[in-house]
């Protein structure tokens, strides 16, 4: 690949390629250089402005993606980020912050992997028991309780309850008692969100900007664990880091298949929340990740 990359100029059309491997310099242990950071950066964000050739072949794509949900018991609604959005951030990168964009088309993308765990999660903690503590109404939130593992063995050792089982499955459990309980499959699922192209070709806009992050900590960061380890101070050096993310205003159409109507609604509406309230992929605590149901398309 970095041969070929030798050969060409510019930055591929297809920015997934372009963040992950188009490096400027490849004897930089596949980093970017300092000294190429913002130029490269900047090239990578112009470029995410579509063209209207690309607009109308990725239109195509979309439309026949759209329609093999036809005949499936589905539910789709148009999600718009509010601020930005970073997913993907522990993929390999140039810039070490990843971004996950879609392999084919190099567009934003949320992963349905993504969205599953963080449906699984906002049902067990908003819904499930806290099995750390008993509560007057835990009849009611154990079917919502997720899988419970041994955290020295990783494996399973209750399993999760039925509403849940109904939703996600359940892995294998061997419970106390020595009984083996086999994998069960649940019902929904959750399908990749992909980006929602403009309807006209002039209001397409970039939709990957420049941000920066900046560790006020780096020795501690990588060395805390070292029992000569320094605690933070105020005389560290800021390393800011500049890589990209989505912008805000940026639609997702949101999917999800499931043979049971009423589940599937409740699953929606679990998500919907999720994704409002919670967020996704990283930098939540800041507010990144919110998306909301864009009930003007």
């Amino acid at each position: 690949m970095r041969d070929i990359r030798r050969k060409l100029d510019g930055i591929p059309e297809h920015l997934g390629l372009a963040y992950e491997v188009w490096t400027p310099d490849e004897d930089n242990d596949g980093k970017i250089p300092d000294r190429d950071r913002d130029t490269w950066l900047d090239d990578i964000v112009v470029k995410s402005q579509p063209s209207a050739d690309f607009l109308a072949r990725y239109r195509i794509a979309y439309q026949r993606w759209v329609s093999t949900l036809a005949g499936l018991e589905h539910r789709t609604w148009i999600a718009r980020t509010q601020r930005r959005l970073l997913v993907g951030h522990g993929q390999p990168a140039p810039t070490d912050v990843g971004l996950r964009l879609h392999h084919t088309w190099g567009v934003p993308v949320i992963p349905g992997s993504a969205l599953a765990g963080l449906l699984a999660h906002f049902v067990q903690t908003c819904y499930g028991p806290d099995r750390d503590r008993r509560q007057d109404d835990d009849a009611e939130r154990l079917p919502y309780a997720g899988p419970r593992y041994a955290p020295e063995t990783g494996r399973a050792v209750e399993s999760p309850g039925t509403f849940y089982v109904r939703l996600f499955g359940a892995p294998p459990v061997v419970d106390g008692d020595g009984v083996a309980h086999p994998a069960r499959r649940g019902g929904l699922i959750v399908h990749d969100a992909l980006w929602i192209p403009p309807d006209r070709d002039r209001d397409a806009q970039q939709f990957l900007l420049r941000d920066v992050v900046t560790p006020h900590h780096h020795t501690y960061y990588s060395e805390h664990t070292s029992s000569t380890a320094a605690w933070p101070n105020d005389h560290d050096d800021p390393i800011p880091i500049s890589f990209v993310t989505v912008g805000p205003q940026t639609r997702f159409l949101i999917a999800l298949t499931c043979p049971d109507a009423d589940l599937l609604d409740r699953a929606c509406r679990y998500l919907g929340a999720a994704l409002a309230s919670w967020g996704i992929g990283a930098k939540t605590a800041a507010g990144y990740g919110r998306l909301e149901h864009d009930k003007s398309s």
